[in-house]
């Protein structure tokens, strides 16, 4: 996975062109990045191939559980995703999204809290909210 380069010993290197080649080194290492939103952060397979993947969704629950797409697809399956409600600042009712199963391309999520504004603490039986995820998997 590594080249040669020819090195020029006499030529003096400047921190920008060290810093303009990094990409191009990461890269032929085998790290992915993108900063979307969403986003990932792929680690090559000899450092164990693990994908730190992060966003934002818009989930449309009905029934009780909506789902949500991860970037890219986990080869392997996912380790973790923690989720947060992303709309704390819009005025919404209080809501909390819980992940209730997952692929390796698709998280589903459930929501308890007052979010329907009944008055009453529980599954949100549907509407759409905003989840805030963070996902680690391989």
């Amino acid at each position: 996975w590594m080249r040669r380069v020819a090195v020029d010993l006499n030529q003096k290197t400047t921190l920008a062109a060290v810093a303009a080649a990094m990409p191009s080194i990461a890269s032929a290492a085998g790290f992915a990045v993108s900063f979307g939103p969403p986003g990932y952060i792929k680690f090559p397979s000899w450092l164990g191939g693990l994908i730190i993947q992060f966003g934002s969704s818009v989930v449309a629950v009905s029934g009780g559980a909506a789902p949500f797409s991860y970037p890219l697809t986990y080869p392997t399956g996912v380790i973790a995703t923690v989720l947060a409600n992303g709309d704390w600042n819009t005025g919404n009712l209080p809501y909390w999204p819980i992940a209730n199963g997952s692929t390796a391309s698709v998280q589903q999520v459930v929501i308890y809290g007052n979010a329907s504004g009944g008055g009453s603490f529980g599954l949100q039986p549907g509407g759409n909210f905003r989840v805030n995820w963070i996902s680690i998997g391989r």
